[in-house]
């Protein structure tokens, strides 16, 4: 506190009477805010009367709290529209006080916006001397209040000393403490469900209180979980732009301060950089944030990533190069500086990093799974196998590792203490099938079968997708049957052509060992095609359609047999599918245009060929159906000519 507040003040002669300003409707008692004891230690003794008269005037400026319901912190604001006129009072005579001057005022609001008015008058005269005027928002009511007070002061008691002398910092601390209740009270209110009824931001609230006081721990510690809750949605959802930009806010008021917390700084660099929609302005942002003392680890992950979506790998790699010297014993930011070092070719620094992070960590599989890959990578096959042990050993396993080990275990034999190690393995019950397919891959390539086809019918029973459960058959039936996946490979279009009776053998026998492998009922199909044998040909291709429903060209092969068997519209209906699954394949158009036309149904027919010959002119199975419609037009003329010429 400064000298100039704790003297005493100057006797000033003119006396002055304040009218308070409206009070609260009744039942809603005054609670909370109180700022004139801190008001008291740093305004001159005549604004202090002032004050002590004009008790409601920050009260009604700040807010009331109501105990109903008082369990959930709830929070109400009441806004006089137009407070108090002393015009009544003046006309009527009463009351009035024994004063050279009357201060009175009022309060207007204007959506989120407040307008004060305040009128020095004559007691006597009812003169108006003068009229003050303050536009602010909650956030800066404090601030516009204390404008207008000394305003106010300097009319009535002529110029003062010292006004605009710093504020204490018990002052300072008195005013954090309150707004950083006020916001806290805001934002609870908001959680209960309770509308405060006004725009007021609880995070430009508490970054003003931070703004005060830097060294507020409460204030700073509830503005970084803020910050932490908009940029994630552990809570089950993401906190909208708007209170986004609100924290964000917030946090621009608190780093106004050049004592500021460094971990504001890095808060408001990360948040600051999410909300921008150019890449550029999100660098300059996070530059600006590494400037003023960031935290420099996850600013330098943020920038880097945004420099490799720029284009910019090698500024990006500086970054991540300064960000791994700086990088703490964290093993999340450590795996992750590794991750983006390996991504822009640093990745000698990076395997630096994962060897820290499985010295610190080696119950995390991750950072042995890292440096195996890394070794698989150089062709250092023994290493690699020697970082997947770890891996493997590791309490903590990523199902991903299984894809690491598995990619090595075809390229190289498989130690026995991998197949060891992979024989007594087990997943929890919550791992994704994509886990339970690595795994089953795993075995299959260490040559335990049987562990094989458990792991991979539990993945089965999770509903996997079409794609991954195509993937799961396939090596089903390499585990039931070893050798008999490469045979059923082998079986291409020309050898099913060449000899369609063995392949038809060979492919029941993968049948019999696996029934739901699409693939081995689609190569039937076209292998029966070829034998002639169109019944049995599209039964294999319903079979197929039924196991993998999103497959054009089992729909394909089944609109062609049912077309030959004289079944037009089952043609046209497989076809139709085989086009909404596959629409840019002109085969499959022309296809389907020569079934419509066996159906009877040439519009559509005609509408089918000129897509095709749209996508692909010159089609050569087009010429044929071609040929026909002109043949139907020719015969249709003819059969006219004749008719016309017997009448």
């Amino acid at each position: 506190m400064t000298d100039s507040w704790s003297s005493e003040p100057a006797e000033i002669e003119t006396s002055v009477a304040v009218f308070p300003f409206a009070a609260p409707p009744e039942g809603w008692p005054i609670a909370g805010l109180d700022h004139r004891a801190a008001y008291a230690r740093q305004v001159p003794a005549m604004l202090v009367d002032w004050l002590d008269h004009a008790s409601g005037l920050f009260s009604n400026l700040a807010v009331f709290t109501t105990p109903i319901p008082h369990s959930q912190g709830a929070v109400a604001w009441v806004l006089p529209e137009r407070l108090l006129e002393t015009d009544e009072l003046l006309a009527e005579g009463e009351d009035l006080p024994d004063a050279d001057m009357i201060v009175d005022g009022e309060l207007q609001r204007r959506g989120a916006e407040l307008a004060i008015r305040v009128r020095v008058r004559h007691a006597e005269s009812a003169m108006i001397v003068e009229t003050f005027e303050e536009r602010c928002d909650f956030r800066s009511v404090i601030v516009a209040t204390m404008l207008l007070a000394r305003r106010i002061a300097k009319v009535v008691g002529g110029e003062m000393a010292d006004l605009d002398a710093p504020q204490s910092h018990l002052a300072a601390e008195s005013q954090a403490v309150d707004l950083y209740v006020l916001a806290r009270d805001i934002e609870l209110a908001r959680q209960s469900g309770v509308d405060p009824g006004t725009g007021v931001s609880a995070a430009g609230l508490l970054g003003g209180a931070v703004a005060m006081c830097p060294r507020f721990a409460p204030a700073v510690d509830l503005l970084l979980a803020w910050v932490a809750r908009s940029m994630s949605d552990d809570d089950g959802r993401e906190w909208d732009g708007e209170r986004a930009d609100r924290v964000l806010l917030g946090l621009e008021r608190a780093t106004g301060n050049a004592e500021a917390d460094p971990r504001l700084w890095t808060a408001r660099g990360l948040l600051s950089a999410r909300r921008a929609l150019d890449g550029e302005h999100a660098v300059a942002l996070i530059n600006e944030a590494l400037d003023h003392g960031g935290d420099s680890v996850p600013l330098r992950i943020e920038i880097s990533e945004r420099l490799v979506e720029l284009g910019r790998p090698r500024e990006a790699k500086r970054h991540l190069l300064r960000a791994a010297d700086d990088c703490p014993d964290d093993p999340t930011l450590i795996d992750r500086v590794g991750v983006l070092l390996g991504n822009v070719g640093a990745i000698d620094r990076a395997c630096q990093l994962w060897r820290r992070g499985a010295a610190l960590a080696p119950w995390e599989g991750t950072f042995f799974a890292q440096l195996g890959r890394a070794a698989q990578d150089r062709g250092e096959f023994e290493e690699a196998w020697a970082y997947y042990a770890g891996a493997l050993r590791a309490a903590d396993l990523p199902y991903h590792v299984f894809r690491y080990v598995a990619n090595l275990a075809r390229r190289s034999d498989v130690p026995a203490f991998v197949r060891e190690r992979i024989a007594g393995l087990d997943l929890a019950p919550s791992t994704p099938v994509e886990g339970w397919t690595e795994l089953g891959e795993l075995c299959l390539a260490a040559g335990l079968s049987d562990r094989a086809i458990d792991l991979l019918e539990k993945a089965l029973a999770r509903s996997p997708s079409d794609e991954l459960g195509t993937r799961i058959r396939r090596n089903l039936l390499e585990a039931r049957s070893p050798g008999m996946l490469s045979r059923v490979e082998r079986l291409t279009r020309r050898a099913l052509k060449r000899d369609p009776r063995a392949a038809i053998a060979e492919l029941d026998e993968a049948i019999r060992t696996e029934a739901g492998f699409w693939p081995a009922w689609h190569l039937k199909g076209v292998a029966l095609r070829y034998a002639g044998r169109w019944e049995e040909a599209a039964d294999a291709f319903e079979m197929a359609t039924k196991l993998a429903p999103r497959q054009a060209g089992a729909f394909r092969g089944l609109g062609h047999a049912r077309q030959r068997l004289g079944r037009a519209l089952g043609a046209v209906e497989a076809l139709r599918r085989a086009v909404v699954l596959d629409p840019r394949n002109a085969k499959v158009r022309v296809l389907l245009a020569r079934a419509l036309l066996d159906a009877g149904r040439e519009v559509e027919a005609r509408d089918e060929l000129g897509v095709a010959l749209r996508i692909e002119p010159g089609l050569a199975k087009a010429r044929g159906l071609r040929r026909r419609f002109r043949l139907r037009a020719f015969s249709k003329a003819w059969i006219g000519w004749i008719k016309r010429l017997r009448r």
